[in-house]
Parts: C-alpha cells; structure tokens; sequence
C-alpha cells in the first residue's frame, strides 16, 4: 500500500469523515478492526481520544481500547499492545490520538494517515508506535507548548472545549457509521 495521508475539518460533513475512514478499513473484516485510543483523563485536550473511545462503546463498536474510564496511556501502553497482539492475531489496528498542529490553519482538523500512531512525540516522550492507520485530532497549536512541564500541562488545560467535544462526535460518528454500513451490506 502506497502511503497516504489525509486532511478533513471537522466541520466539513460526517459522511465526508465516515467515507475516509471506509476508504482505509474496507479491505477488512469488521471483526478484525481493533480501536485503540489513546490519552489521558488528566488533561482536557489529552483526553479527546478517550472520550472517542466511550463514545464508540456506547454506540456499541467493538474491540475498543482505550475509554475514559480505562484509557490508554504512555504508562500502560505497552501492556495494551501485548494484549492485542496475544488477543487479536491478523488485526487491523486504528489509533487514535490528540496531536498538536504545526500550523494554526490545521487546528480543527483531522489526520488520516495508513502509519503508526507515535504517540506522546508532542510533547518529546518516545513511546512504542502502534496502528496500520492513525487518525490524529489536531486541538491546538504545537508553538503553545513551548516550556517546562507545568506551562505545557497548563496549555493542554485550556484546550478550547466545544472543539474537543466536536472531535468526538465527528471521529466516533464517522467511524460508527462506517462500520455500520459494512454490517448491513453483508447483512
């Protein structure tokens, strides 16, 4: 597969993020799709792919690691990709994360890449990637967390809110219904 890289606004249309999605997922079994989300509860912007991941729970998608109340982090992330790769053999992974924008015209945008998620490399932390596709949420601006810790987790605080809970309806309603109307075509 050649690489590809794919930008959307997330205030363009659902079905335009549901299509995308479908264009990268549809060589394969639904059942072999595994979701993993991943974030932290501790900090707003942090927390966007969590949230997706309770989201995509409730609507009743399955293999999803990574919720708010279970989330995958940097401290537990290796143990959740031993699981999986004991637990779901030939899966086809989807990561999900937060990320920062390197340039202001891509905050409020979404990343759809077929490479690994390298999660935590935002903020420097050098982690194991994980994913045949990622997709990115971009919250803010990578230039607003130039500093020591504390300013860096102060920023991520400040995150604007409605843009968070816009990533979640738009990533986990396009994933959804992408994975819904694969069911009722082989249905």
């Amino acid at each position: 597969m050649d690489f590809r890289t794919d930008y959307l606004d997330i205030y363009s249309k659902n079905n335009e993020f549901k299509d995308l999605i479908s264009s990268y997922i549809e060589p394969f079994d639904s059942e072999k799709i595994v979701f993993v989300c991943v974030g932290s509860m501790r900090a707003f912007g942090d927390s966007v792919a969590p949230r997706i991941g309770s989201r995509l729970v409730e609507l009743g998608v399955k293999n999803i690691y990574g919720t708010e109340d279970n989330p995958v982090h940097a401290k537990n992330l290796h143990e959740i990709i031993d699981y999986i790769n004991e637990n779901h053999i030939d899966s086809f992974i989807v990561a999900i994360d937060a990320c920062l924008a390197r340039h202001k015209s891509n905050v409020g945008k979404v990343i759809v890449t077929n490479s690994p998620l390298k999660a935590g490399e935002g903020v420097g932390k050098i982690l194991p990637e994980i994913g045949d596709v990622t997709v990115a949420c971009m919250v803010d601006l990578l230039e607003n967390y130039i500093g020591n810790c504390i300013e860096r987790y102060n920023a991520f605080q400040r995150i604007d809110k409605y843009l968070v809970h816009k990533f979640v309806n738009y990533v986990s309603s396009g994933i959804y219904n992408s994975i819904n109307s694969r069911e009722l075509c082989i249905a």
